[in-house]
């Protein structure tokens, strides 16, 4: 005699038996955000450093952290980073953290720090926490600077591209660009240089795009958190 069952299990039967379940199903994502810290940028941090809720308005359901670096370190600013969505005050830390100052360096190389940080160029003695990105998680960018990549950095967007396919990411699937930068062809008087490298970069990855000397960033980065929450999924 041979007897035939069905077992029907609903999905909230499974979150509710299995809590964790639930938790595994939360895409990661990995946020590189890069600060110009050169003298012209005063003006455009305060502006940045408003903008966490915009930029994580959307990622409710995504396991998130954002790093911040500046365009001539590739180093996290400091112990508290990466924050995360369970970061102590973590609005506070990202105001903070964005606030680099203007005493960097002139000769800006975002794209370098950000190859830097995803070959695994970095050392426990140069930087805290050097190996913070995550092996599952998907990766963004987010420029935020006035000025195009240095020519001197010996890094343009076509490096970039390379060493984040090398080290196993997927071009517009796994890795997306995003920036905030003088636009090709915009009129933006307190820029520096076109951001032509970011540009390219943001092109070849489907990322969006801002324009430095808009008057305020809120509108670009809740484009940008609504992008984001898509691309992790």
């Amino acid at each position: 005699m041979f007897f035939s069952w069905k077992v029907i299990v609903s999905a909230s039967m499974l979150l509710l038996s299995f809590p964790l379940l639930a938790q595994s199903f939360e895409p990661k994502l990995d946020i590189i955000l890069v600060v110009d810290n050169s003298g012209s940028m005063e003006e455009e941090q305060f502006k940045l450093a408003r903008q966490f809720t915009n930029l994580t308005y959307k990622l409710q359901n995504t396991d998130w952290q954002i790093g911040i670096i500046t365009t001539d370190s590739p180093c996290l600013r400091n112990r508290n980073l990466p924050i995360t969505r369970n970061s102590a005050d973590a609005e506070h830390l990202f105001e903070q953290s964005v606030s680099v100052g203007i005493n960097g360096s002139g000769y800006e190389s975002g794209i370098k720090m950000v190859g830097e940080i995803v070959s695994g160029a970095l050392s426990a003695q140069s930087c805290v926490n050097p190996h913070w990105l995550r092996s599952d998680a998907k990766l963004a960018t987010i420029f935020v600077s006035d000025e195009n990549e240095d020519e001197y950095s010996g890094w343009r967007y076509f490096r970039l591209l390379t060493a984040i396919e090398d080290v196993g990411y997927v071009i517009g699937r796994t890795f997306v660009a995003n920036g905030v930068y003088f636009l090709p062809g915009s009129s933006c008087e307190a820029a520096e240089s076109a951001g032509i490298d970011f540009d390219a970069l943001i092109r070849a990855t489907g990322g969006l795009k801002g324009n430095i000397c808009d008057e305020d960033f809120s509108v670009v980065f809740q484009k940008v958190s609504r992008q984001l929450q898509r691309f992790a999924q």
